[in-house]
Order: C-alpha cells, then sequence, then structure tokens
C-alpha cells in the first residue's frame, strides 16, 4: 500500500497529448515530453487514469508516424518524500 504524500507518475514515451488524473482530479495535461505528473495519492485506494490522444497530423500528411502509448510496458511512479 502506498502512503500519502507527492507522488510523480513517469509515462516514459507518449506520442501526442497525455492527461492524468488521480481520484478523479486532473494532474495536468502534458503536449510533450518529459510525461511527468504529480499525484495528489490519498492513503488507501487511489484511481490513476491516463488518456492519450492524438492529432490528425498522421491523417492529414498521410504519414505513419507513432501514436498513442505503449501499453505493454510499465509506467514508473516514484516517491517525492
Amino acid at each position: 500500500m502506498l502512503e500519502k504524500g507527492k507522488w510523480t507518475l513517469d509515462l516514459g514515451e507518449v506520442h501526442d497529448f497525455a492527461e492524468v488524473f488521480c481520484n478523479s482530479q486532473s494532474c495536468g495535461v502534458k503536449l510533450w515530453g518529459p510525461f511527468r505528473f504529480e499525484l495528489p495519492l490519498k492513503i488507501g485506494a487511489n484511481i490513476i487514469q491516463v488518456a492519450v490522444t492524438n492529432s490528425l497530423a498522421n491523417q492529414m500528411d498521410d504519414l505513419a508516424l507513432p501514436s498513442g502509448m505503449d501499453m505493454s510496458r510499465t509506467c514508473r511512479l516514484a516517491s517525492l518524500l
């Protein structure tokens, strides 16, 4: 179980936009890296949600650039205490 305090979530490589929510509270939106977010964790269970949104650049430019987030890897969570 995590202790209450300041924690940082590092999403690693994300293509386009990322927004993180902790217990239904937005922790911010990042348009470019580093994709690190401070999380206001509470004692007990916490719900962390990540929303990744890509742009229409690939479709408009007829490209196949990376898009979204690699869900096969683990994000890092570190204490700031």
